[in-house]
């Protein structure tokens, strides 16, 4: 399973102020990162209609087969 981390021009932006503001902000956003990497699914669902691939492959086949 591969997954992408991916931002928008906003966070990038709101992430460059607070690595201004914050010294440990660049560590812990690598080591959030990493983290994911390794465990994708760590963390707390948002909810917000935010699905991963997996969950859309899987909704697919169940349309799918509802056919």
């Amino acid at each position: 399973m591969s997954f992408e981390i991916s931002t928008i021009e906003n966070f990038d932006r709101q992430a460059k102020r607070l690595a201004k503001h914050y010294a440990s902000f660049r560590d812990d956003y690598k080591t959030l990162l990493e983290d994911l990497r390794k465990e994708p699914m760590a963390g707390s669902d948002l909810g917000g209609g935010i699905i991963t691939d997996k969950e859309i492959k899987r909704l697919k086949k169940l349309a799918e087969a509802s056919k």
